[in-house]
């Protein structure tokens, strides 16, 4: 490829990550919420039940069995509170599910696509059945029809399936050095069906079982995708430069070209 070329997709393979890695430290940041003890918790959530334990105290005020009502009630709001704290440190486990696969998603299919786009050979199989008219071909030309194609069709897959495309399309490109990290495909498969059963049946109330750390499985299986278009590709974006680029996009943003400066002369 051009330098110009290689220089534009090196930048979105990297604007890819930067929104992973900012999306994972909010998400993580939340998903600590859902490890903390309840009883940590509890003092937070108890002015939340006041207003209606203070109306029930003013009811039964003049009760004549209100010592006794009283009793009942403070045990059915310590209860209530327990409950309350189970319930949404599970949300929060699907939540952080739901937003972690959305963002990987989104992001697998920017890396699909942008591979499509440079190593398109392989991407046009999966659309050989797509059929056009002759006067949509004339209008639009074979190969704009072709590229929107496989857009669309990349769009449509599943994230277990993007991946799947993606690692087959790389062929021996898929064995990048990224420490600490082996792709799970049953895994992904199966936090896809947690999450699908999170959106699409009981909501966030359901309570799942493989979430732990569902934002870093689905981080880490970000940054392998693009380590793996980037070594496809030849994009020169390798694990520790990621950081370093990082660094320097945080520089950039706060205005400070010396050290944006020393990290490019690295």
């Amino acid at each position: 490829m051009a330098e110009d070329v290689v220089t534009s997709a090196r930048a979105a393979v990297l604007q890819t990550l930067f929104r992973a890695i900012q999306s994972y430290s909010a998400t993580s940041c939340l998903a600590w919420l859902g490890s903390v003890p309840s009883e940590q918790l509890l003092p937070i959530f108890r002015p939340r039940s006041n207003p209606a334990v203070n109306q029930f105290e003013a009811i039964i005020a003049e009760h004549e069995n209100r010592e006794q009502l009283s009793i009942v009630m403070a045990t059915y709001r310590e209860q209530a509170d327990a409950s309350a704290v189970a319930g949404t440190q599970s949300a929060i486990a699907a939540a952080c599910l739901v937003f972690s696969h959305s963002l990987a998603d989104v992001a697998l299919e920017e890396l699909c696509s942008l591979l499509a786009d440079f190593n398109p050979g392989y991407w046009t199989k999966i659309i050989s059945k797509r059929s056009f008219t002759l006067g949509k071909i004339a209008e639009r030309g074979v190969d704009e029809l072709t590229k929107e194609s496989v857009r669309q069709k990349i769009k449509s897959m599943s994230l277990p399936t993007k991946m799947k495309h993606l690692l087959k399309n790389a062929g021996s490109h898929a064995n990048v050095d990224y420490p600490s990290f082996t792709y799970e495909r049953s895994r992904l498969a199966k936090l896809d069906a947690s999450r699908h059963a999170v959106v699409h049946d009981e909501g966030v109330t359901l309570r799942v079982d493989d979430t732990k750390d569902s934002q870093e499985f689905f981080f880490n299986t970000t940054v392998y995708a693009a380590l793996v278009v980037s070594s496809t590709l030849g994009l020169g974006v390798t694990y520790p430069q990621l950081y370093v680029r990082w660094l320097e996009h945080l520089a950039e943003q706060a205005g400070l070209p010396g050290v944006v400066n020393t990290l490019r002369s690295q």
